[in-house]
């Protein structure tokens, strides 16, 4: 069998994606808590996310929306990652604060998002490896 990567490219891709969300489910977690949601946009959904982002551009002035909200465009699938908003009680420092107690009420504790994102990073380049391809990502 001869497969053109033209032909596989989208699957690839959405399996790509799959195998990021299972690196973030399983990484290490601040405390062992689970407080991720993670999913997998493809299709019409990307569309709808777009004009989501496009109405936050035009709501906030904030040029991210904007940008980002056009790239995920030209993408054959979103990985969308995040934590439930909890204090973790660790006095990491990530948030820019010294100590849990002297985060101001509205700023998310990062420690658990910070651990997840050095797995999905480590994940992202063994998959790019594998595939033989760049990826980049933000979070």
């Amino acid at each position: 069998m001869i497969e053109n990567e033209r032909d596989i490219r989208l699957s690839s891709v959405i399996e790509a994606g799959r195998r990021m969300l299972t690196a973030a489910r399983t990484a290490p977690k601040a405390k062992g808590l689970d407080l991720l949601e993670c999913c997998l946009v493809t299709g019409d959904d990307i569309q709808r996310m777009s004009a989501e982002m496009q109405a936050l551009y035009e709501e906030t002035g904030r040029p991210v929306f904007k940008r980002d909200g056009e790239n995920i465009l030209k993408a054959g699938c979103v990985v969308v990652i995040a934590t439930r908003r909890e204090v973790m009680g660790l006095d990491c420092g990530h948030c820019g604060f010294d100590s849990c107690a002297q985060k101001l009420p509205g700023v998310p504790c990062t420690a658990l998002s910070f651990k997840i994102w050095s797995h999905c990073r480590e994940m992202c380049y063994f998959i790019a490896r594998a595939v033989r391809t760049e990826m980049s990502f933000s979070l």
